[in-house]
């Protein structure tokens, strides 16, 4: 599983940002977690990942995804709330 892009750079502090996450391997019922905060994650296919932002504190954000068998990714600084 490997994360190759996020599609938003720069999020609002109050969440509601659309995401689009592209990467490999990804899952149904993959979960995610944006700055240590779940949100729901919408398994398009296994390249594509879409969720919406959570709000969040100022600053970079790390994203980690984690499959049913429990392997997991992150991306630090994978974008920025402010």
């Amino acid at each position: 599983m490997a994360i190759g892009s996020v599609s938003t750079a720069t999020v609002p502090l109050a969440g509601g940002a659309s995401l689009t996450i592209r990467g490999s391997g990804f899952q149904p019922r993959i979960k995610l977690t944006i700055g240590g905060k779940s949100t729901a994650a919408n398994f398009v296919d296994m390249n594509t990942v879409t969720a919406m932002s959570p709000a969040l504190s100022a600053g970079a954000q790390q994203i980690v995804l984690t499959i049913a068998s429990g392997e997991t990714i992150s991306l630090d600084a994978a974008l920025t709330a402010n």
